[in-house]
């Protein structure tokens, strides 16, 4: 059977090199990390687990999720979302319930039944931007509270450098059950109104989320396929059409077929082709430790006041009670930044700030007893879906598919803003392209 090297032990490369592997492929994933997962793995000190925010299961796609039941067995646990955001100052959940309307500030309510019932749509499309986009759908008023306000403060650019898909994908994501229709103002007033009878499910590993990546890995390497931590490409040799050698910490792999699940950029680099003028959005992570109990009530929130350093936070034992010692609780507080910035580069000398503001919008007490703060950095953790970025990424995408043995796949290989379960969707498209 053929070689296949898989560049990118996250979710996508894993499922890849699993299904490869059962099929009797050779199979090596190399990984720069020290250990698999990507976005998907999970940190663990002093009998604590956080993962890189609230990863969790959802699948509409049925053998998508039949995929996930089996690697995970006896450890999946089931439970049903509850997840909030915080808007003018008070906590409303989301997706909206009927008691939001009534929490509004009475200016809010009356401007957004403005927007709705008299409001001409006066934005063309055509710019097919996210500002746009979502006061064409919205209106003024909710764009301007939350949606504007939000996005400034996560991405760091203004909503009118931003692609109408940012818009698209980030509402799907934060909604995620396509059942709740909240495409528009008329649908949020709608759901306000007459609210879904809708109960949103997730899956989640008993012992974090890495350990559905801690298992796809062991049975690769059970079944004669190789992980390589540590492992950096150095460079990737090709004839016309085809890619010959791929040299990883000096040592050179001739496989006959390449899977690249990492930043498509860093590929067009190694073989002298057109960077793409794209980017990611990077994160650090603030792992907290308590000594007590959480009184929280949502198993995360979002956080769009620009006055609040952080963007979400989320509630590991809301989702396992084994993430964190009995009796005890934790946060994982995210702020989005880029890599090597000010924030990336000195993000232990905002941890005050992040205990302030946690302590400013009542998630700790003030005399709450943190145990410890843990730092993490997070590369390359959403691509950023600018103005023009369809064009930069089909130029790049042109390039590389001349390449017969070469496959884009996962959440950066192909800047993709998905979910875990798109990946392994993605992942098992990939390994029967692969077989076939």
């Amino acid at each position: 059977m053929g070689q296949t090297l898989i560049v990118g032990a996250g979710i996508a490369g894993l499922t890849i090199g699993y299904e490869l592997a059962k099929k009797g492929q050779r199979v090596i994933v190399a990984e720069k990390e020290s250990r698999p997962g990507g976005l998907a793995k999970s940190f663990r000190y002093n009998g604590f687990t956080f993962d890189i925010g609230p990863h969790r299961f959802y699948a509409n796609n049925e053998r998508t999720l039949e995929f996930i039941k089996h690697i995970l067995g006896s450890e999946a646990e089931s439970f049903s979302r509850y997840s909030g955001v915080y808007v003018l100052g008070k906590y409303h959940s989301w997706p909206l319930r009927p008691a939001t309307l009534f929490k509004l500030p009475p200016k809010v309510m009356v401007r957004s039944g403005i927007d709705l019932l008299f409001q001409k749509l006066k934005r063309a499309d055509d710019r097919d931007n996210f500002e746009d986009y979502i006061c064409n759908r919205y209106g003024f008023t909710i764009y301007e509270y939350f949606f504007k306000k939000y996005t400034e403060k996560f991405v760091g650019l203004s909503p009118e450098e931003m692609h109408s898909d940012w818009a698209r994908v980030s509402i799907d994501k934060a909604v995620i059950d396509k059942r709740i229709g909240l495409r528009s103002l008329a649908d949020v007033i709608k759901s306000l109104i007459m609210p879904p009878k809708i109960s949103t499910e997730f899956l989640y590993p008993k012992d974090g989320i890495g350990f559905f990546c801690d298992k796809l890995s062991d049975k690769i390497r059970q079944m004669d396929g190789a992980i390589l931590e540590n492992t950096s490409v150095d460079r990737i040799n090709y004839s016309e059409d085809k890619i010959n050698t791929v040299q990883c910490n000096g040592i050179s792999f001739t496989p006959d077929e390449v899977v690249w699940t990492a930043p498509i950029g860093i590929i067009c680099k190694l073989m002298d082709l057109p960077s793409p003028r794209i980017d990611y959005l990077s994160l650090v992570l603030y792992n907290i430790e308590l000594e007590g109990p959480s009184e929280n009530k949502y198993q995360w929130c979002y956080y769009g006041d620009d006055r609040i350093v952080f963007n979400r936070v989320s509630y590991p034992s809301l989702f396992s009670k084994k993430l964190a010692p009995e009796g005890r609780s934790s946060l994982c507080v995210e702020v989005t930044c880029r890599e090597h910035d000010d924030k990336w580069n000195n993000a232990e000398s905002l941890i005050d700030r992040v205990v302030a503001d946690l302590k400013k919008v009542k998630i700790i007490g003030q005399n709450s007893d943190i145990a410890s703060v843990h730092v993490e950095r997070i590369p390359n953790a959403y691509p950023i879906y600018r103005m023009g970025y369809h064009n930069e990424v089909s130029r790049v995408k042109e390039s590389l598919t001349k390449f017969k043995n070469l496959t884009l796949a996962g959440r950066t290989g192909l800047f993709w803003y998905n979910n875990m379960d798109d990946s392994i969707e993605n992942g098992l498209v990939v390994a029967e392209d692969i077989l076939r």
